[in-house]
């Protein structure tokens, strides 16, 4: 099995990280977008991505890539509050390639972002993950995220069943 590389995103990884989103949403298990929902942003949604990518508007925020064999297979952030009274918590999230998964790419990248945020005196990491979501869910737990809460029939999937966000926290 081919090792891989963490490292920060880079300028250049802007469409490389649009298409790990769209073969993500694809496979559809923990996701909040339809394929649809992404291509609909076109190029904005490419503006986006590199927009948090920008070292002059990127201040709080960390976007790390997971590299196999020179193709971008995961990403993670965190990106820190930006209001005063918040600016001990940051927000986590993570995806990994459908194909890549179960090779510890998804804990490389989680551990990775909450030593960044440590040195950076966040306090509070949290992230967002459908309750369906058993895989993360178990990962998230495994590396000390607590459930807070619930926010309850939060997604509609298409078949019109109600999924509920989990909302995790860990403190540092």
């Amino acid at each position: 099995m081919t090792a891989f590389l963490i490292r920060h995103a880079e300028a250049n990884d802007v469409l490389a990280l649009h298409e790990l989103g769209i073969a993500v949403t694809r496979d559809g298990r923990g996701v909040v977008f339809t394929v649809d929902d992404l291509m609909a942003g076109g190029p904005r949604a490419a503006g986006r991505i590199a927009e948090s990518l920008d070292p002059a508007t990127r201040d709080g925020t960390l976007v790390l890539v997971a590299v196999v064999d020179g193709d971008i297979v995961g990403n993670a952030s965190v990106q820190r509050a930006k209001a005063s009274f918040t600016r001990h918590v940051g927000v986590f999230s993570v995806e990994v390639h459908p194909v890549q998964q179960h090779r510890g790419i998804g804990r490389a990248l989680l551990r990775a972002c909450v030593e960044w945020a440590k040195a950076r005196g966040i306090e509070r990491l949290e992230l967002y993950t459908r309750q369906d979501n058993e895989r993360a869910r178990a990962l998230y737990e495994s590396e000390g995220f607590s459930q807070e809460s619930a926010r309850v029939r939060f997604l509609r999937l298409p078949d019109g069943q109600y999924v509920d966000d989990i909302v995790y926290v860990r403190f540092l």
